[in-house]
């Protein structure tokens, strides 16, 4: 995949200042955002995000393709007569850098538009924005605050360090389950068998926009529930949602890896892309997801001994989960834990990390 930039960015465009304005209006402004970043060489994830754009504005095709682009870059930029469509410049390559999250390509199209512009002062004006896409912290007038605002916290975003998480099970343990209720969407398919081929990619986003982003035979920045429960798991999957929290919001870059059950009934390939997988991404913890109903079994330990061989112990997480299956007077979580501690350090694990979860109870409360 090209750079994640655009892949793990966020956008609403249902706040977007163009969203109210006369459908003509909407058309003109369309076709001339659309002249500029055809003029940027735009990738595949460019282009998707463009399609956004052409959803919210266009209503009806056709009706502008007749006007030349003198006429639309005249009504749009230059405004000469009508003064107050000036602001719309600003929000053209607001729009461009967000789109594209390309500091090279908003300077060729901030160069671009301040060629189409008359009056030095009214150059030096839109120049203060550039000056501010750059980087520099200058004042400007806020009817552009708000795309600007969505801009500089996208920048700010992918500058952070991603934290990586590396989720490994056996089939059942409800693995699938766990990283929804770490990212608090459906993103992930809970089907028991072979809804996990190969490797699939979850990054968090700047923030909530609504929108699911998916690469999967195809890409889409706007894939639903049933897009994301039905899609061929052949190749590496990406998907990028903001992840939601019940304890404030969560601001870093993080990128979940889910890995195929190792123990897969279907096919035993599951088992060497796991470990190839464990031994060859670079993660900084691994989340080992244990079924608190099956413990024990010769395939958990077996799985067990190969992590306790080959991985670093001090990354290693055990998430005791499916407590939720408990029975009151019954079960005892305490005796499990303690159960689980001794048979991580009959292995060989020292002082293992172990939390008792319940992923569907989580999942249920991100969901509410």
């Amino acid at each position: 995949m090209e750079s994640r930039v655009n892949f793990t960015s966020s956008l609403i465009l249902e706040q977007h200042p163009m969203r109210n304005v006369k459908t003509k209006i909407k058309m003109q402004y369309y076709y001339v955002l659309e002249w500029f970043f055809d003029h940027l060489n735009p990738n595949e994830l460019e282009k998707c995000r463009m399609a956004q754009y052409k959803k919210l504005l266009l209503k009806k095709d056709e009706q502008c393709r007749h006007c030349k682009i003198d006429t639309l870059l005249d009504s749009i930029i230059v405004c000469r007569y009508q003064r107050w469509r000036r602001k719309y410049r600003f929000w053209i390559l607001c729009d461009l850098a967000l789109i594209t999250l390309d500091s090279d390509k908003i300077e060729r199209a901030g160069k671009m538009i301040k060629n189409c512009i008359t009056g030095q002062m009214q150059r030096e004006q839109f120049n203060m924005l550039i000056r501010v896409l750059r980087g520099e912290n200058l004042e400007l007038q806020p009817f552009v605050n708000g795309l600007l605002r969505q801009y500089t916290d996208n920048v700010v975003f992918q500058k952070k360090k991603e934290t990586r998480i590396i989720v490994t099970a056996n089939m059942s343990a409800g693995k699938s389950t766990l990283i929804n209720a770490l990212v608090g969407k459906p993103v992930t398919r809970t089907a028991q068998e072979v809804c996990t081929g190969n490797v699939c990619y979850i990054y968090n986003k700047a923030f909530e926009d609504g929108h699911v982003h998916l690469q999967a035979s195809e890409l889409t920045f706007d894939a639903d529930e049933n897009e994301l429960s039905n899609y061929e798991w052949k190749d590496t999957i990406s998907i990028a949602s903001y992840f939601r929290s019940i304890a404030g919001e969560i601001q870093n870059r993080i990128c979940i890896i889910d890995t195929p059950g190792v123990n897969s009934v279907i096919t035993r390939e599951h088992r060497k892309i796991s470990r190839r997988i464990l031994m060859n991404e670079q993660y900084d913890i691994l989340l080992y997801v244990l079924n608190a109903n099956k413990l024990g079994t010769d395939e958990e330990i077996l799985h067990l001994k190969w992590v306790y061989n080959n991985i670093i112990s001090e990354k290693i997480v055990f998430v005791l989960n499916k407590l939720d299956n408990f029975r009151k007077g019954e079960d005892n979580i305490q005796e499990s834990i303690d159960g689980v501690r001794r048979e991580l350090e009959n292995i060989g694990f020292a002082h293992p990390v172990i939390c008792p979860f319940s992923a569907y109870f989580a999942y249920l409360l991100k969901r509410k």
